[in-house]
Order: structure tokens, then sequence, then C-alpha cells
């Protein structure tokens, strides 16, 4: 028991002298002492790598929302020369463009019929030429309807020499290479005593089919042929006419022979005979045909 006690004593000893010295001892019943007065530690940073797979990671706490740790985003300054969409002025409002011609055409709107067909003749009533208190009655018939080029009308050889001077007038004022001519042939034919007696009255009329009202107010008289206004492509253009007679029988059949010049392809102009026992033939179209007293060919 002495001997243990003074053994432990030397082991003492010799361990305070190892800590002096910066060593490290190793005592019996497996005790390690790790002595070392001015050791220097080395940091080592841990591999994630190296981690065993599977090892629980503690994660940070997860705090609580509260009203106290919401945090309200500052107000943002908007410069004042830059306008809130709400105050962009609205733009302006574009009206729309006119019309180029009337949305209904005046024949059917005003009822005035304009169904003459080349070849057919329509019972007809006109007045006397001697005495208008007496009326005739006959037919009325589109004989022929042409067109061409107003260059081809004055090229060709011409009946109605009249007619021809006419366009020719007509081509030397004015640039017609956009227009053509159309012949137009309406006979009236009456055999009854009156047209006898008195002969007929052969009274025709011309006029558009879609502007009546621009028809009669440009209404004019030029070159020896009458003349007025459409609206063609968009423009007005003037449409000139010039008619001659040709007596086909003494007071009871009459050819009245037009030549008319027209915007190519223009389908607007009418023309056709009246009835002068039910009008003067002067008034205004814009009143419809309530009596009937008209009968219009359309040139199309």
């Amino acid at each position: 028991m002495k001997k243990r006690t003074v053994l432990s004593l030397l082991c003492l000893l010799l361990a305070l002298s190892l800590l002096l010295s910066g060593c490290s001892l190793s005592l019996p019943f497996g005790i390690t002492i790790n002595v070392g007065g001015n050791e220097q530690t080395q940091e080592t940073q841990s591999d994630p790598s190296a981690e065993e797979v599977g090892t629980e990671r503690t994660l940070p706490p997860v705090l609580p929302i509260t009203p106290d740790t919401v945090t309200e985003p500052a107000p943002v300054e908007v410069p004042q020369d830059i306008l809130p969409l709400t105050d962009a002025p609205a733009p302006a409002e574009q009206e729309p463009p006119a019309p180029a011609e009337p949305v209904e055409p005046d024949f059917e709107r005003l009822h005035i019929n304009a169904g003459m067909a080349v070849g057919s003749s329509y019972a007809y009533r006109t007045a006397t030429q001697d005495d208008p208190a007496v009326a005739t009655f006959g037919t009325v018939e589109i004989r022929s309807y042409a067109k061409e080029p107003v260059a081809a009308f004055l090229a060709r050889s011409n009946t109605m020499q009249v007619l021809a001077e006419a366009v020719s007038a007509l081509d030397g004022a004015h640039d017609l290479s956009g227009y053509e001519a159309r012949t137009l042939v309406v006979r009236i034919d009456c055999r009854d005593d009156g047209a006898s007696k008195y002969g007929i009255h052969f009274d025709t009329r011309t006029t558009d089919y879609y502007d009546i009202g621009l028809a009669e107010k440009t209404a004019s008289e030029e070159l020896g042929c009458r003349t007025w206004n459409v609206r063609s492509g968009g423009e007005d253009k003037p449409v000139w006419c010039v008619s001659a007679d040709v007596t086909v029988e003494e007071k009871h059949t009459y050819d009245r022979v037009f030549l008319f010049v027209v915007p190519t392809g223009y389908d607007g102009v009418v023309c056709g005979a009246v009835d002068r026992g039910k009008t003067g033939g002067t008034e205004s179209l814009l009143d419809g045909d309530p009596k009937g007293a008209y009968y219009f060919f359309r040139l199309v």
C-alpha cells in the first residue's frame, strides 16, 4: 500500500515537470495528459461533402410574423414632368369622309321609272304640236343604243353631220381622253286623228339617275350642246348632249338622235320622252313623277 502511494507521488511530480516543458504524458489506467504552454491553435473548416449521409441538420428558428415585424415600403416620388395615364388627353375623333354619291339614287328614292329597253315599244300619249289642248296617242320606242370612244366616233363618217361637228368642237375645247361617245335613237309614232290634224309635240328630257339636284343645278349650254355635271370617280365631271330630228313620216313618225359625251363607264345618264299633256316638261324631277309623264331609258 505504501509502495503504491509513493509511485503515485512520483508520477505526479513527473507530470508537473512535463507540464513545464510542453509535452504530453500517458499515465497508467488509460489516462493521457496533454500539456503545451505555447501551443498554437489552427482553425480548420469542415468539408460539407465529408458529412455523413443522413445526418440531420438543425435549421434556425422561424420567427412569427406580427404587425411589429412587417415594414411598409417607402412611398415612391413621381417626377412632376410625368403625367399619370388617366390625365392623358383622349385622341380627337375623326369625322367620316362624305360619300362620293348620294346614299340612295334619286330615281330609286323618288320611284321614277327608268326601265325602257332597246327594241321595245311603250304606249305613249302627248299633246299635239299645233293645239296643246288636243292629245294624241301612239308608241315610243328605243330604236338603238351604242357607245364607243370619242376618237372612234370622230374617225368614222357620220350621217348626222350636226352631231359630228358638235363633238369635234367639244374635242377642240376639252380633253376628252377619259370620255366616250354614246348614240341613242328614240322613235315616236302616233297615227290617230289628233296627230293627223295637228302633228306631234315630240318632247324629250335628260337628267342624272343618281343626283337629279346636281344635274338641274349645273345645267347650261355650251358649243351648241346641253351640258350638266355628274359625280364620277369622286369628282364632278361634265356631260354633254346634242340631238337632231329625222322625219320618218310627216306628222306621224319621228326619230330623235342623241349624241352624248359621257365619262367612260359612267352609268347614270338617263334620257326619255315626255307626255306634254301631263307636264310642261320644265318641272323639277326632285318632285318625282306622280303623273307618269316620263318615259326614261338609262344609258348603261
